[in-house]
């Protein structure tokens, strides 16, 4: 029998052989690893081709539904005079479009469960928004466009964005893929960092949010006060942001603590406009100043609590795990 010596036993060269293939690796083979993840500006996140097809299916629905509804805000934005709450509004609804692109895309592709929760909440709160914007005056046919758009894709947007949250807050994969360690502690701290990142963003969408609502008449007869606050509480909030994503990837004390000392600039801000807001005849409008306001600063203050918590788990190198 080929392969085999006189006394049975298996020739050297037979056995080499059979080692050598055992160690062939899938590259040897020519066939290529497709990765998991890949680098972005806020970190870690999955690539197009590891997402399912639900989740793909689930992205696509959502911007569907947001490019439609940016572009009926973007023609009411030219249409409508710029001394009026419907403009005011409809540059608010601009905005929150546009964020709520970011928290979608970096929830499902970054598997935040606190993106998505972001995204599902300011989902239902457009969409009451939409419905009681539609009975003030029911014979505007944009505004009846803009609320069949909601009322059709909402629901499931809602739903399923739920499902999704709570799919990615049990697996935790891309935590572990981040951590690269099956450490439990390692895993919490990752996942608190990633809720803070997720806390950064939301806060700039109040913030912006909060700053344009209080344009009572649009763009028209504003002070000179007005314009310095507006434009100096986005600027700061902006790059109040951006210290803290500095603070967290590069774990920098210094950096942490000019975080917490600028943290007031917005709140202060809020409650100076809150007390000098006239008032709008506008019942939604006045509903939607108050109440992004007041979550505004409810958020600033978790979003300080949460940063304190990261600050205490410095020195384990998850800033740069979770960017690099």
């Amino acid at each position: 029998m080929e392969g085999v010596d006189g006394d049975g036993r298996v020739a050297e060269s037979d056995v080499d052989a059979h080692e050598e293939r055992r160690k062939l690796s899938i590259s040897d083979l020519g066939i290529q690893r497709t990765p998991a993840t890949e680098q972005t500006l806020f970190g870690k996140s999955r690539t197009w081709a590891s997402l399912k097809a639900s989740e793909i299916i689930y992205l696509a629905m959502a911007f569907i539904s947001l490019i439609a509804s940016m572009g009926l805000s973007i023609e009411r934005i030219i249409s409508l005079q710029k001394g009026s709450s419907d403009y005011t509004f409809a540059l608010f609804l601009l905005w929150t479009t546009i964020m709520c692109m970011f928290h979608v895309l970096e929830g499902v592709k970054s598997e935040k469960p606190c993106d998505l929760l972001v995204f599902v909440i300011t989902s239902v709160a457009v969409l009451c928004y939409v419905i009681f914007n539609y009975a003030t005056k029911p014979n505007d046919m944009l505004k009846l466009a803009r609320m069949i758009i909601g009322i059709v894709f909402a629901p499931i947007l809602i739903g399923y964005g739920l499902r999704l949250a709570w799919n990615y807050y049990v697996s935790k994969q891309l935590i572990f893929r981040t951590v690269q360690s099956a450490n439990v502690d390692l895993q919490k701290m990752c996942e608190l960092i990633f809720v803070m990142s997720s806390l950064l963003k939301f806060d700039v969408q109040l913030g912006v949010s909060t700053y344009i609502l209080y344009l009572d008449k649009g763009l028209t007869d504003l002070s000179l006060d007005e314009i310095i606050i507006i434009v100096c509480g986005v600027l700061a909030t902006i790059a109040w942001v951006i210290l803290g994503f500095l603070a967290m990837r590069y774990e920098k004390y210094e950096l942490v603590y000019v975080f917490f000392v600028t943290s007031i600039i917005e709140p202060i801000l809020i409650i100076y406009n809150l007390t000098r807001y006239s008032g709008s005849k506008f019942q939604a409008l006045l509903i939607a100043v108050y109440t992004c306001g007041v979550i505004a600063i409810v958020v600033r203050l978790i979003t300080i609590y949460c940063m304190y918590r990261v600050m205490n788990n410095f020195g384990h190198g998850l800033g740069m795990k979770g960017y690099y």
